[in-house]
């Protein structure tokens, strides 16, 4: 397991990764992070990587959207159409 971000990676899948329904970010979201740190528990972080919380988790999505979406800005916005009306969110809600 790497010691990176692991937010940026399911940013990255959810937004050009996935076909995803509309109800994503209402229902299916929540579902697979919680998916995640229980794939991560059950197949061995150490003791040195002490497995995120759902919270701690969204808020670094909520992070990584912001950062995928601004280096897209540069080259062009494709994949899921959610992440504009998200990073308008975070910034109308000071999370970056």
């Amino acid at each position: 397991i790497g010691r990176g971000c692991a937010a940026k990676d399911l940013a990255y899948l959810f937004v050009c990764g996935m076909d995803l329904d509309d109800d994503f970010e209402n229902v299916l979201e929540e579902k697979f992070l919680k998916f995640y740190i229980e794939e991560l528990a059950s197949n061995g972080l150490d003791s040195s990587s002490p497995l995120p919380t759902f919270d701690g988790l969204k808020e670094a999505l909520d992070l990584a959207y912001c950062d995928l979406y601004r280096w897209m800005c540069g080259w062009g916005v494709w994949g899921n159409g959610f992440l504009g009306d998200r990073v308008r969110k975070c910034l109308e809600n000071g999370i970056v």
